[in-house]
């Protein structure tokens, strides 16, 4: 296996984003491994660290007509009607 996919399929598992044998395997992984078992740790030392900062972040609010524009293209009414979200500007 490449080291990418090694270290995709570690911050999955530590972020808890997989299931049955890919989870398992991680684990039997991680319980044989030193160094898989202190990526681990690391990653998810860092998402605990970014997680109390983003929550710390006041969340900017929302203007109405962008919340109106974005609740009209999940109803799908932006769609058929041939408007997509703005990609040009940021939500």
């Amino acid at each position: 296996m490449a080291p990418k996919d090694n270290e995709t399929i570690l911050t999955a598992y530590a972020l808890g984003e997989l299931d049955g044998a890919d989870r398992a395997r991680a684990e039997a992984w991680t319980a044989r491994d030193p160094a898989a078992r202190e990526a681990v740790d690391d990653i998810r030392r860092v998402a605990r660290t970014l997680a109390g900062r983003f929550d710390a972040e006041p969340m900017p609010a929302l203007p109405a007509q962008r919340r109106r524009q974005i609740e009209a293209f999940v109803a799908g009414r932006g769609r058929d009607a041939g408007h997509g979200p703005d990609e040009s500007r940021a939500i």
